[in-house]
């Protein structure tokens, strides 16, 4: 068990140690000092190899025992069978935080599973705080604290922010940060337990459950490892009003044997998991793409303390399709009010029927879209409101977008839109993200995380 105060202080290091850092700075390997160089750590950096005097204009050492000064963290990306040699090192120089990114433990079967064991044991029985074996690290994006071999350090900037991303693959975890960064979330940290060893998820979540930065969290579980420390820790973020946002992997047989062989994990039932997420409120998802789209809906609207939804969109096909979806996932179309009604009949032109869904169609001006939207999202009729819109292009997106960042910052209800299309939607996706507006590629998706946000308000209200 790491406590949340070590935990925190584990994450934020003022001094790093990397032992086993590749001369060739095209290696996954040598990527965390290129990002701890690129992205600015505060700290002091220390390569330690044998094989180089010189690394990225960084003085290297042989030997942790030959360093200038006591650090606070080592990095180890040494071969399997050195790895306690170094961690032995780091116990007599009183090195407390230890990342493993090294693989070959109990992934690999009974005698990599005895030698983690006793990895373990030793750190434990040393006061030492240890994340891994087999992972790709930690990024914490407050502090610039990029501690990873993550392909996803190759982007320009890892934005700080409210979101929390904990993965026991470390290749899941990576793919996902880069899709929220690409949606303009920010993120407060990415940690890769690995073959937890040391922190677990549950520490994780016990830690992120109390952080201030951390608004919501995503999970990418194969297994959890201390049930009832985990409910308990879920049950904390929900009661702290942060959405966990999971996606389990291994819910099959064959996607069991698979964990196995990849961290070393023992999956659990489908049905104790489903169990402790329906409890504890989790936005469930079994797709990847959803995490990102999850993610965009907690941070980005108010919640939605109902399941009445208003449709607004420039397309009867998407309409028809998006009232399949509500249906689908218990949520309701209610008829329009007749306050509502009688001022939407002012606002739009005699071809249009004022109704839920409404359809405006594409050539609506842009000042009457503005006023009918408004008059729909002041409607007390409606607990969300849902806009799929098609391909504008151009100026008229702009301004669109304008409208809807406007009416959804000065009316704080639940709003969402779905920009339609291939590459020409892409300006429209890519301005509502800028604008801090939830945006989706399909309304099927749209639908999915407004009816998961729903039934998140259910169980913080039923805690």
């Amino acid at each position: 068990m790491t406590p949340p105060s070590h935990l925190r202080a584990f994450l934020a290091p003022r001094s790093i140690a990397l032992v086993g850092i590749p001369g060739d700075s095209t290696s996954p390997l040598a990527r965390p000092l290129r990002a701890l160089r690129r992205f600015g750590f505060p700290g002091s950096i220390f390569p330690v190899n044998p094989k180089y005097t010189e690394l990225d204009g960084l003085k290297c050492y042989p030997r942790l025992g030959d360093l200038p000064e006591p650090v606070e963290m080592a990095w180890i990306s040494v071969p399997a069978l050195r790895v306690t040699e170094v961690l032995e090192e780091c116990v007599a120089l009183k090195i407390r935080s230890l990342v493993i990114a090294t693989a070959g433990f109990a992934e690999t079967g009974a005698e990599g599973a005895l030698s983690q064991s006793a990895l373990s044991r030793r750190a434990r029985e040393a006061g030492i705080t240890l994340l891994g074996p087999n992972s790709i690290g930690f990024i914490n994006a407050w502090d610039r604290v990029p501690l990873s071999f993550s392909g996803a350090l190759e982007l320009p900037e890892i934005s700080p922010g409210p979101l929390a991303i904990v993965s026991q693959s470390g290749g899941l975890g990576g793919s996902v940060l880069n899709r929220v960064l690409d949606r303009r979330i920010g993120v407060a940290y990415m940690i890769s337990t690995g073959n937890e060893a040391g922190i677990t998820l549950s520490d994780c979540l016990e830690f992120l459950a109390e952080d201030e930065r951390t608004r919501a969290i995503i999970l990418i579980v194969e297994q959890v490892r201390d049930g009832e420390r985990f409910r308990a820790a879920a049950g904390r973020a929900l009661e702290r009003g942060k959405p966990v946002i999971a996606l389990k992997l291994g819910v099959s047989e064959a996607a069991a044997r698979l964990a196995l062989s990849h961290t070393g994990a023992l999956v659990g039932s489908r049905e104790a998991w489903e169990a402790v997420a329906s409890q504890s409120g989790f936005l469930l998802t079994e797709d990847l793409a959803d995490l990102s789209d999850l993610a965009a809906w907690s941070l980005r609207t108010p919640p939605v303390k109902g399941n009445r939804v208003g449709v607004v969109t420039s397309s009867g096909g998407a309409a028809v399709q998006i009232a399949d979806q509500i249906e689908r996932h218990g949520l309701t179309l209610p008829p329009l009010n007749r306050e509502t009604a009688d001022r939407l009949a002012r606002i739009l032109p005699a071809y249009a029927t004022a109704a839920n869904p409404l359809d405006v169609t594409a050539g609506l001006p842009e000042a009457t879209f503005a006023e009918a939207l408004r008059a729909f999202a002041e409607s007390a009729e409606l607990d969300a409101l849902l806009l799929p819109m098609t391909m504008l292009v151009g100026e008229p997106v702009r301004q669109r977008v304008a409208t809807i960042a406007r009416v959804a910052r000065e009316l704080q209800r639940p709003l969402a839109a779905a920009w339609l299309g291939g590459s020409l939607a892409e300006e429209g996706g890519r301005l509502l993200n800028e604008a801090g507006v939830a945006c989706f590629s399909s309304p099927a998706s749209m639908v999915r995380a407004l009816a998961a946000a729903w039934k998140w308000t259910r169980a913080r209200d039923a805690w």
